[in-house]
């Protein structure tokens, strides 16, 4: 599901909202607007609800989304469900011509659609990842104290949701103000352009969390060595249908990880597309016999999972 679509771009909002960066835009040396702040505020509030409330339409969740602007502390936006925050001193820079300030909303957006994909029951890799890690960060913080973990804040730079947002917040900027018809300068394409770039060489990086699992007491290569060890003490993880594809309980009332025969039989069963991408894209050999895995002995079970698409996903972002 797109963020951006038709119907978002010939509503009203869209369009006021296009005459008003546009002008501020190119007179922003001159500091000539054509609103005033506080009617920018509610312009921009109501095409960002908007834009949210179309995306939450096309999953069918019925959900009000907020936009709030407000002077936040040691932070230039924040997405928590459906609530997403501006600073606003980022909003008072978009005002007076500094379009490019609009990424920090554009990044809000992009955590705020991978959540409720997630929400939904959509499958690709990028969103199971991203759900792996939102889970990891839940069990660390949710810990006794000494073994309290703080995995978003040790990994951040390499984090997945995090490494994504800074991509897809680029693409969807420029998505915006081509279809808005504003051009940017040279020098501001240039800024966008690194940014993206920048973003796009870590997406590459073989990720390394240096973070010490409290259960283990091992530092771990990728996050999803860490989270197949971690959703054994969360069998109620596998409630999120996502995780299914993966994961399972077996006779005896463990977490086990399917084999690569066991995905290989699910992706020829399944009708679902995504799912059989997904597993096409994931399957890598398996070492059951690493010395943190002893757990995860492949056994075959049937495989019929079923997928509902409005499964809840409990306490992955508080």
């Amino acid at each position: 599901m797109e963020l951006l679509t038709e119907k978002i771009k010939e509503s009203t909002n869209f369009q006021a909202l296009a005459k008003v960066l546009t002008y501020h835009y190119q007179n922003q040396e001159k500091r000539k607007t054509i609103i005033s702040y506080n009617e920018f505020e509610e312009l921009l509030t109501n095409f960002i609800e908007e834009i949210m409330s179309n995306y939450l339409n096309l999953l069918s969740i019925e959900t009000k989304p907020i936009f709030k602007i407000e002077k936040l502390i040691g932070s230039l936006g924040c997405q928590q469900k459906e609530v997403i925050k501006s600073d606003e001193k980022v909003i008072r820079e978009i005002y007076k011509g500094d379009i490019v300030n609009l990424v920090y909303i554009c990044h809000e957006l992009i955590h705020f659609k991978y959540w409720f994909a997630i929400v939904s029951g959509e499958v690709n890799k990028n969103i199971i990842d991203v759900l792996k890690e939102i889970l990891i960060r839940h069990d660390g913080k949710n810990r006794l104290n000494y073994f309290k973990y703080y995995y978003y804040n040790d990994n951040y730079s390499l984090e997945r949701g995090e490494v994504l947002a800074n991509i897809e917040e680029v693409e969807l900027l420029k998505h915006i103000l081509s279809l808005m018809n504003i051009e940017l300068t040279k020098k501001d394409l240039e800024k966008l352009n690194e940014m993206y770039n920048a973003m796009k060489r870590k997406n590459y990086i073989d990720k390394r969390n240096f973070t010490r699992c409290p259960i283990s007491n091992n530092f771990y290569n990728t996050f999803n060595n860490w989270f197949d060890i971690i959703i054994k003490d969360h069998k109620e993880w596998l409630d999120i249908k996502q995780l299914q594809i993966e994961y399972y309980l077996d006779e005896e009332g463990n977490v086990r990880k399917r084999t690569t025969e066991e995905l290989l039989v699910l992706q020829d069963e399944t009708e679902n597309i995504d799912i059989k991408e997904y597993i096409k894209n994931f399957l890598v050999p398996v070492n059951y016999k690493s010395s943190y895995d002893d757990n995860f002995k492949p056994k075959k079970f049937d495989l019929k999972i079923s997928h509902n698409k409005y499964s809840k996903v409990s306490n992955g972002n508080k």
